[in-house]
């Protein structure tokens, strides 16, 4: 993660304040891509890897903006008759009105209801009228089963009607249940979505509780180019919905996409972590829109064949975006290549750490996810088996780096088994295991990895939940502002210590775990 130092002023639960009402800093704002090898020469007599990592300067707002874009958005929110149980109605009506107080004048919001019937409870327009809106919120009451598409592309419909050129147009989705009405096919589903992106029109997902499918909901995020948020708990629901506006309001691009052009050098590509198309010789990569201050990794894998010594091309890769300051489209095009070489030690001294190690961090991260896979389908001997191999293929890398991340995420896989024969002796611990750990996997290879690593210098919501945890128990007096400092650090040792975990002041999975947020 990267330090924000807007975090610094203020919690991150006032960030979507402190966007609303300041001054202008977004005018000059331009994002920069930069793509790295993992290293600059590879063995000209056998086949290679090559490992890029694609990364974006995205600087945070020195200044408070008042130029925000405007937004207009679609509430679709689920009402069947499971959101009736542990009041998760009453803290989705809470959740939604916080949404309609942060808006203003110029943006539009439509609120859609669903369950087996979907209704416009409040049509798209201009955020003129915030107690009337609250007031039919607050008619909102659990029935029926579950219409999910039927409920999307109405808030897709309604944020349509209210199409803003220059501004975000996103629809967010509620969901406790399984589709089990309208259009339930994932396959059309995600036809859906991906037509409603075209479109211009973005969707975040969250889902709530144990009992909803939470692959279905990551594929329309994926698609529909927004976010996926797994909410375990309803008290949790505000919280997350700030962070969502909070995002939105700090877009700085839209619609961000890569091509890579293959040369005839490389025989294969291979993306992580993002929704990709390959082309014969060319590969689009759907990025989606980028957020002021945060880190995004994409990471590509070129399997590149023998060279003779000297400079190997290996394709261009071309970005383009729109502009949220001006909506402009931005063209921006890089030469890739590496040098062949017959010296080990040349090849070996210019190794990029920085590059290798985000990169095995990535991948693993995909191993991970697909280990989670094989033991939802039941082989658990497998994905155990497969998981303790590339636990020893990390510990290896680190031998050489010796990088708090990849520790981390050693302790992680150490712990898998242990996790996984939990979730063993209950259907409910089931489902809890595998949204948590899908969703982990979900954010970490998008470069996200707050949700099992935090440490000095990190920001954001994930560590305002630990400076909660740390006061509750009484090891951190210092102020809930989302930012891991060294008092953050001394507190965290301190609750390592009473939790018999090696204290190096390092928010890892043990720590969480304890804390009760792994």
């Amino acid at each position: 993660m990267k330090t924000n130092r807007l975090y610094r002023v203020l919690p991150f639960s006032l960030l979507v304040i402190l966007f609303l009402f300041a001054g202008s800093a977004m005018a000059n704002y331009k994002i920069r891509p930069h793509v790295d090898p993992d290293r600059p020469y590879i063995n000209a007599d056998r086949d290679e890897s090559v490992y890029l990592v694609v990364k974006f300067d995205l600087p945070e707002l020195d200044k408070r903006p008042d130029d925000r874009p405007d937004l207009n958005l679609g509430l679709v929110i689920d009402r069947s008759g499971s959101m009736e149980e542990r009041g998760k109605m009453s803290y989705a009506r809470d959740a939604a009105k916080t949404v309609v107080d942060k808006l203003s004048y110029n943006d539009y919001l439509a609120v859609v209801e669903y369950d087996d019937i979907v209704s416009v409870l409040w049509p798209s327009s201009h955020v003129e009228s915030k107690e009337r809106i609250k007031s039919r919120i607050s008619e909102l009451y659990p029935r029926g089963s579950t219409n999910l598409s039927g409920g999307m592309m109405k808030g897709v419909d309604e944020v349509n009607r209210s199409f803003l050129r220059r501004g975000i147009n996103r629809v967010l989705l509620l969901s406790d249940g399984l589709a089990n009405q309208g259009v339930t096919d994932p396959q059309a589903i995600k036809r859906l979505v991906k037509e409603a992106r075209r479109r211009g029109i973005t969707i975040s997902t969250m889902g709530l509780g144990l009992d909803y499918n939470e692959d279905l909901m990551q594929m329309i995020a994926e698609h529909a180019g927004g976010r996926y948020y797994f909410i375990e708990n309803p008290k949790q629901m505000h919280a997350i919905f700030e962070q969502e506006l909070g995002t939105i309001f700090a877009t700085v691009a839209k619609n961000v996409k890569a091509r890579l052009r293959l040369s005839g050098s490389v025989r294969h590509c291979q993306v992580f972590g993002y929704v990709h198309e390959n082309n014969g010789r060319s590969v689009d990569i759907e990025i989606g829109d980028l957020y002021a201050g945060e880190e995004v990794s994409v990471v590509l894998k070129l399997d590149v064949d023998p060279q003779d010594p000297g400079s190997v091309y290996l394709g261009d890769i071309e970005f383009s975006y729109t502009d949220v300051n001006d909506n402009n489209t931005v063209n921006e095009s890089q030469r890739l290549s590496v040098r062949a070489s017959r010296d080990e030690t040349i090849i070996e001294k210019n190794i990029d750490k920085d590059v290798t190690v985000e990169a095995a961090l990535v991948e693993a991260d995909a191993i991970h996810d697909e280990q989670i896979r094989l033991y939802e389908q039941g082989d658990i001997a497998q994905a155990q088996s497969n998981i303790a191999m590339l636990n020893d293929h990390l510990m290896k890398i680190n031998t050489s780096y010796a990088d708090p991340s990849l520790s981390a995420k050693i302790e992680a896989l150490d712990m898998e088994n242990e996790e996984m024969k939990e979730a063993e002796e209950s259907a409910e611990g089931q489902s809890s295991y595998l949204k948590k750990s899908k969703a982990r996997t979900y954010q970490a290879q998008k470069g996200n990895r707050s949700s099992y690593v935090m440490q000095d210098g990190d920001s954001g919501f994930e560590v305002e939940q630990l400076q909660r945890v740390l006061t509750d128990n009484g090891y951190y007096s210092g102020p809930i502002d989302g930012v891991y400092d060294k008092d953050v650090s001394d507190a965290v040792k301190s609750f390592q210590t009473a939790n018999s975990i090696a204290a190096d002041g390092i928010a890892g999975p043990k720590t969480l775990k304890a804390a009760g947020l792994y």
